[in-house]
């Protein structure tokens, strides 16, 4: 059920990235936000793989660079699963991009995530 639904998402926004989703009318490119929530969900669903995915197609299918936001999700799933290879590779990434997490971003996402941790 979980795979399906994800995959009604990408085509709900596949769809309306080609336009065919709003009878006819002109196509919508999804933002940065729809994306980086699909990439939270994708993590919390155990979908790495599927939230790696995304990830890079966001430059090349959707037209939207990623930004922090994008790149946290990944960042924390990880860092929680000890998997510091895969760690290391997306900060090797965020750093070769040139992406900047700012001091009070990172705050705000330490916050969110360890009250999730916490209860």
């Amino acid at each position: 059920k979980i795979n399906k639904l994800l995959d009604d998402v990408i085509e709900f926004i596949d769809n309306f990235y080609q336009g065919t989703g709003r009878g006819g009318h002109d196509a919508l490119p999804p933002s940065e936000i729809p994306l980086a929530n699909l990439l939270h969900l994708y993590c919390h669903m155990n979908q790495t793989n599927r939230a790696m995915d995304l990830l890079h197609k966001m430059e090349i299918v959707y037209n939207c660079v990623p930004t922090a936001l994008s790149y946290t999700p990944l960042l924390y799933d990880y860092s929680i699963r000890g998997n510091w290879y895969a760690v290391d590779d997306l900060l090797q990434e965020i750093t070769n991009k040139q992406i900047k997490f700012t001091q009070i971003y990172l705050l705000y996402e330490l916050k969110m995530n360890s009250t999730c941790i916490i209860g």
